[in-house]
């Protein structure tokens, strides 16, 4: 390799980190964070269609009986 191809080559990846670097910053600043599994349910769904989500998990038998009463405690101690 000669000292060119390696100079091309130091180039290139700091125009590309620099370059990510930017689009990072932009798009954080666009952007709002998206929630994570810890924080609340958005507003745009009632208290009724979160326990009325939270039945039907439990009659399809994909979470227990303890697991749905304790969602549900949650839901309603978080009104």
């Amino acid at each position: 390799m000669t000292l060119f191809d390696e100079t091309a080559l130091a180039n290139d990846i700091r125009a590309v980190t620099a370059n990510a670097s930017r689009i990072a910053t932009v798009r954080q600043q666009q952007s709002p964070t998206k929630p994570t599994k810890n924080q609340s349910q958005p507003d745009n769904q009632s208290i009724a269609e979160r326990i009325a989500a939270l039945k039907t998990l439990k009659e399809a038998d994909m979470i227990s009986d303890e697991e749905y009463e304790s969602k549900r405690k949650a839901i309603l101690d978080s009104i």
